[in-house]
């Protein structure tokens, strides 16, 4: 048998004071006891031997209260193992007003770090390396701590109740809303606006979860829609954007709207988009905490390559359409011309479908942001920004060929005279690229001649 190499794993601990808050907290409020006794259903979740014990105890009560766990401790003759009278009496220290939820659920994730370690401490000293996989051991203690599956009464479900709105009915709090298109379509404007727009209405607060923009850019980008000094500082930033960290962001702080630009940066690296697990993973997440927290959650996602009008609206997102099935609204946003775009809804599991929304984007201007006005003619199907590109490249593209068709000319003097037909430069070196014009130098100046002359 080859011995194992077995390096101590360093635990972690478990803070002292978290654990007595979770112990007294039902003592006082004892209608928290059945979330505690959920969420926690090992002692070895407590680190400190005498909170194990009281656990133990207070698990039994069904009317839990200081008096009553005191007795049956010193019945069991657990009471000086416990630290006596005084020490229980440390566990009453805790206000009323403590958010008791997040202290349960932060307890929970640093006990449950800890309980797996051990276990898997305990569980590596007695196996052979060869006979079975760590990964395999730590799946085991995962299924054990987190079971895939439960089952629930309807009977005791809380009733939904109304949908509450950030912006009805495209943006509903408490769920995952998706807005989707290519880079250019002016995402990143629209969300700003819309949450510079809940401030101003409701003084609520928005957090921007992005590693794509800088935070100056941003805020750049928000004074120019018009943001107080007030307005900025109730729009706030996360950089390092990782999945741990949003939690631990939305959780100590109430937020009525985050926004995650793009999606794709809760991503754990190297992993696949395309992969629907990976999708689902992602997206529980993003639900979990609306649900939880009560924001409504919008996250960006770029358009794959090559979509255009006559690729199925569900899957035009880049990656897996998991995203897309997950979501409870989805918002598509692209040109219906050279100088509009509109944001279509193209999925709406929580109301009707919203009129589509024209709005005018141009950086130059002042304001560089605006809606225009309700189509409700436009449709998903009508805002292909490769349809409109393609249109214009195959009109550059006669343009030259015409142009170039008795002789090589000067590359000043076709691009001056494109500009004039309103044909971009990045158009025209497309078209060259497609027509195989060659590049050719006379002298001090440049020409471009069609190919084989």
């Amino acid at each position: 048998m080859t011995d194992f190499d077995f390096t101590p794993v360093v635990m972690a601990e478990q803070d002292p004071e978290l654990e007595r808050l979770v112990l007294g907290i039902p003592l006082v409020q004892p209608e928290c006891l059945p979330a505690l006794l959920q969420a926690v259903t090992d002692p070895g979740y407590f680190a400190v031997l005498a909170h194990r014990l009281i656990f133990q105890v207070l698990r039994d009560l069904p009317n839990p209260s200081f008096p009553v766990l005191m007795d049956v401790l010193r019945q069991r003759g657990l009471l000086p193992e416990v630290g006596g009278p005084a020490y229980l009496e440390r566990l009453l220290e805790f206000p009323r007003s403590v958010d008791y939820g997040y202290s349960l659920s932060k307890f929970v994730r640093t006990a449950r770090r800890r309980w797996v370690l051990e276990r898997l401490s305990s569980r590596l000293r007695e196996v052979d390396g060869k006979e079975r996989e760590i990964s395999e051991i730590l799946a085991e203690i995962l299924r054990e701590l987190d079971p895939p599956w439960r089952t629930v009464s309807l009977r005791t479900v809380p009733d939904a109740g109304p949908t509450e709105w950030v912006w009805g009915p495209y943006i509903p709090k408490r769920h995952v809303t998706l807005l989707e298109g290519r880079p250019d379509a002016g995402k990143t404007w629209i969300a700003l606006d819309l949450a510079l727009r809940w401030v101003v209405r409701v003084g609520g607060r928005v957090l921007y979860a992005t590693d794509e923009h800088d935070p100056s850019e941003l805020k750049s980008r928000v004074v120019r829609l018009g943001a107080t000094d007030d307005e900025l500082g109730r729009i706030e930033v996360l950089t390092g954007v990782t999945q741990e960290a949003l939690e631990q962001v939305i959780r100590a702080r109430p937020y009525d709207l985050v926004v995650v630009d793009p999606i794709t940066d809760l991503l754990y690296a190297h992993a696949d988009p395309n992969r629907v697990n990976v999708a689902k993973q992602v997206m529980a997440v993003l639900r979990r905490l609306a649900a939880v927290t009560g924001a409504a959650v919008l996250a960006i996602r770029h358009w794959a390559k090559g979509v255009n009008s006559r690729t199925s609206p569900l899957n035009r997102g880049l990656g897996s359409i998991g995203f897309v099935a997950k979501a409870r609204s989805v918002l598509h946003v692209g040109p219906v011309g050279p100088q509009e775009m509109a944001l279509v809804h193209v999925k709406h599991n929580l109301g009707p479908r919203g009129p589509s929304q024209v709005y005018r984007l141009d950086p130059g201007a002042d304001p560089p942001f605006a809606w225009t006005q309700e189509a409700s003619s436009v449709g998903a199907l009508d805002i292909g920004w490769d349809d409109y590109e393609l249109a214009e490249l195959e009109r550059a593209e006669r343009w030259l060929r015409e142009l170039l068709g008795n002789g090589e000319k000067r590359v000043s003097e076709i691009t001056a005279l494109a500009a004039t037909e309103g044909i971009s430069a990045a158009t025209l070196r497309r078209a060259k690229e497609a027509l195989r014009v060659r590049s050719k130098k006379r002298g001090r100046v440049w020409v471009w001649t069609m190919g084989g002359r």
